[in-house]
């Protein structure tokens, strides 16, 4: 079994395994929870009526999305060579996304780098660190989105104190990254600090700030993620709100920021592959904020999840056959 940055790539031991069945029994879970007390016939119809036109438009944001995101990694694979958006990077993040959505335990964040090392003979870990700074792009917009539920939304005031603190510390943490990747003398001092810590989680932080700082090493390259990660979440909010109109859902201007944030954090959970039942219940728990009953929800989660599912697998599929490579060799290679 092969680490990156500590990150260990999934293989069949009796470490992970528990995780795959706690994986398996959320998702079966969380599918019975969704599915108790349905009424099948306002399911039906809600399918039945979505708007074809909305939808087609979803799947173009969509699209988009997908591009804005192997754009944002072209940049983070800068300092490791000049690679195009078509012929390199979207082919692979697409192949890492679908191993996502196909194996266990998301797969697809170690095989991305795997196989795009392997292809253009260059430094795994090197490309790995390019999906950690991803990561961390991500987390900061998602804190982001939280302050801005936090100010608009009627919920507890207590949830709003989390959300805005969560927020805070995100913005902070991308802050503080800026400094570190532009000013050695700073990343030199805060090293120092981290020493003071227990040994495990000095090393796992030491090696995510060296992840980060190595692609972030200059103003332009720090511009250009914070581009391309407004550029991804701006698209993903229109791919939410065309398919809420594709179901006649009116909604708040915000709902499509509260439904990305729900999905995202709750998707960090175990599940199994495909985010099955999970993904599922945090769209019909989130439209539960806006009075959408239950079985509408559903409908909307079954459509947009399996769009989703079909897409990427298919541009997957014809990103390996256009690499000449096949699944076989994506499943074995996260067990290398």
């Amino acid at each position: 079994m092969t680490a990156f940055f500590g990150y260990s790539v999934p293989g069949s031991t009796r470490k992970i395994s528990w995780k795959i069945l706690l994986g398996i029994a959320i998702s079966i879970t969380a599918l019975a929870i969704v599915l108790y007390r349905i009424n099948w016939r306002v399911l039906a119809d809600s399918i039945g009526r979505a708007s074809i036109c909305f939808l087609f438009l979803g799947v173009l944001f969509f699209l988009c999305d997908l591009t804005m995101r192997s754009w944002r990694w072209q940049i983070l694979l800068r300092p490791l060579g000049r690679y195009g958006l078509f012929k390199d990077s979207f082919p692979f993040y697409m192949i890492g996304y679908m191993a996502n959505m196909t194996l266990l335990l998301r797969a697809g964040e170690i095989i991305r780098p795997y196989m795009f090392g392997k292809e253009y003979n260059v430094s795994k870990s090197g490309v790995f660190a390019t999906v950690v700074v991803e990561r961390l792009a991500d987390m900061v917009f998602i804190a982001a989105m939280l302050l801005i539920i936090a100010g608009v939304m009627d919920i507890p005031l207590r949830v709003k104190q989390s959300a805005a603190i969560a927020g805070g510390i995100g913005i902070l943490s991308f802050i503080v990254l800026w400094v570190l990747a532009l000013d050695r003398r700073s990343g030199n001092r805060v090293n120092e600090l981290l020493k003071r810590l227990p040994k495990g989680i000095y090393k796992r932080l030491e090696r995510i700030i060296a992840a980060a700082t190595s692609s972030l090493n200059n103003v332009f390259g720090l511009l250009m993620l914070s581009l391309s990660s407004v550029a991804v979440w701006t698209c993903g909010f229109f791919t939410i709100r065309s398919y809420l109109l594709a179901f006649g859902l009116q909604l708040p201007w915000y709902s499509p920021i509260f439904i990305m944030v729900v999905a995202n954090l709750g998707m960090m959970v175990p599940s199994s592959p495909g985010f099955v039942g999970v993904a599922h219940f945090l769209y019909v728990f989130s439209l539960s904020f806006f009075g959408v009953d239950k079985s509408t929800a559903l409908a909307f989660a079954i459509v947009v999840h399996a769009v989703s599912f079909v897409i990427i697998v298919l541009i997957g599929l014809l990103s390996l056959w256009s690499k000449g490579l096949s699944f076989s060799e994506v499943a074995h290679s996260r067990r290398i």
